[in-house]
């Protein structure tokens, strides 16, 4: 007489083996009653059907013996103690045939776990057991067992992580073949050189392994791309060498790809390293190390603009603005000289030019035609390139307008076109070259914050409150800023650059 119990194990509770030996010990009566003594007590039999939901348990001792127990089933749970009666004498009647467990996780740390695997050796009346759906890789310990018996027993290894079959494996199911039946289809074999010797196998019909084990014939490659789902017996002989040219051949490409990105990348870097040095600085406000920086620089003004009075127009509606918007309103917020709002009234033209070139940290070139043909212009060029020579600095910054008329152009003029880099008002980059031009010197300083700082206090009391106010916007103690602040009627100038 046959019975069948079924146990759902949810959320966090927990089921032990013990729990069925206290039922059976309680209902023997209940049994006999059942069976009404028409079959031998001896010969009932009871199958528990254990299933977790979420993070259920099962206390399960191997070998699981229990009154009347022929089959344990127990599915997605997490199993505990499962060595814990392995060397414990047992005197209940082993009556298990059939243990399955599927998608179980198994707490145990005991080493002696592999022998408990050999289970045809350490439990004979065992006929089935199922260990299929898991992550097992290796079967040979598994069917290993040392004993012949009179029965075979199946170790279902199917829907596992094989994926290749050694000689040794071969030599393993040849071993044992008289005691135990492994079913290990449905395992994604992967065909590289280390599955030579079964695709060899597997081509010879008329092995007696073979002949039991018809299944290995009509196995079929999960891996490579190549060979999936292709039968193993099918394979060409010389199948390993163009995998193992493939494998080489993958790498070797990625590997190349690689390289030459890298060279790509540096020789992009190395052409065009100084546009990436403005943009760093211009776009994401980072000032590389290799940035070239004046130092000791006390000027009133960051430049000064020499122009045609035919492109003046151009100057104020569009220079001006985008190089004299404030901070605060995220532009440079840079101070030009523009002589015709500039220069002191009344003064000579010409000493108002040497001294603002000189008071000026650049003199910008705004090169066209009507620059060249005029005389006061050429003039501003000469102050500006003799300011050069005696500041030993690039003073000079061109801006090339519009295409020059080559009779217009003298020589000195031809010579620092050849010896200066310029800026072609077209030019994508032009603004960002421009400011990066202009932000050379030294001092890392809040323009906004100290320029709003004039408008609410008188000259000493800035200068105070602009030391502390610097000390707070760069976080470092700022040394030997004495001298540093020049009063002038519009405000007061700190000797430094601004910062996009």
């Amino acid at each position: 007489m046959a019975f069948h119990l079924t146990c759902d194990v949810v959320d966090e509770d927990h089921w032990s083996l013990q729990e069925y030996r206290t039922w059976i010990e309680s209902n023997e009566m209940l049994l006999r009653e059942i069976t009404n003594q028409t079959v031998p007590y001896k010969e009932i039999s009871v199958s528990v059907d254990i299933r977790c939901d979420k993070n259920g348990s099962v206390s399960l001792p191997w070998p699981a013996r229990a009154k009347h127990l022929w089959k344990m089933s127990v599915s997605n749970c997490i199993l505990f103690d499962f060595l814990k009666e392995y060397n414990t004498t047992h005197y209940v009647q082993d009556s298990l045939k059939v243990l399955e467990l599927v998608n179980v996780t198994m707490h145990n740390d005991n080493q002696e776990f592999i022998h408990v695997m050999k289970w045809r050796r350490y439990f004979p009346r065992m006929q089935f057991v199922d260990m299929s759906h898991n992550r097992i890789k290796y079967f040979s310990s598994l069917a290993e067992n040392g004993l012949s018996n009179d029965t075979v027993g199946v170790l279902d290894l199917r829907h596992n992580n094989i994926t290749t079959i050694t000689p040794d494996d071969l030599q393993t199911l040849r071993i044992h073949s008289s005691s135990v039946y492994v079913d290990i289809r449905n395992n994604p074999l992967h065909c590289d050189c280390k599955l030579s010797a079964f695709v060899n196998f597997s081509k010879n019909a008329s092995n007696e392994l073979l002949r039991r084990y018809g299944y290995l014939s009509s196995m079929a490659c999960a891996t490579p791309e190549q060979y999936r789902n292709i039968i193993v017996s099918s394979l060409e002989n010389n199948f390993c060498e163009a995998t193992e040219f493939i494998l080489v051949k993958g790498p070797v490409i990625a590997l190349s790809v690689c390289v030459v990105i890298v060279i790509v990348v540096t020789g992009l870097v190395i052409k065009y390293r100084k546009e990436l040095v403005i943009l760093a600085f211009t776009r994401l406000h980072i000032r590389l190390p290799c940035r070239r920086i004046v130092k000791g620089e006390d000027k009133l003004y960051d430049a000064f603009i020499a122009y045609s009075e035919d492109d003046g127009q151009w100057v104020f509606g569009t220079l001006l603005p985008r190089l004299e918007m404030p901070a605060e309103n995220g532009g440079p917020g840079f101070k030009l000289c523009i002589h015709h709002r500039d220069f002191p009234v009344g003064g000579c033209i010409v000493d108002n030019i040497n001294a603002k070139v000189d008071e000026s940290n650049h003199t910008v070139l705004i090169l066209t035609n009507n620059f060249l043909r005029s005389y006061w212009c050429k003039f501003e060029f000469k102050a500006a390139f003799n300011q050069s020579i005696m500041e030993k600095k690039r003073h000079l910054i061109i801006i090339l307008k519009e295409e020059l008329d080559k009779r217009l152009i003298d020589a000195d003029m031809r010579r620092c076109l050849q010896t200066f880099t310029y800026a072609k008002a077209e030019d994508k980059l032009f603004w960002d070259k421009l400011i990066f031009a202009l932000s050379d010197r030294k001092v890392n300083l809040n323009l906004a914050r100290i320029r709003e700082l004039n408008n609410n206090a008188d000259m000493v009391g800035i200068a105070v409150e602009a030391d502390r106010e610097m000390d707070r916007v760069n976080g470092i103690e700022q040394q030997n800023l004495a001298g540093a602040i020049i009063a002038h009627p519009e405000g007061i100038i700190i000797d430094g650059i601004w910062n996009i």
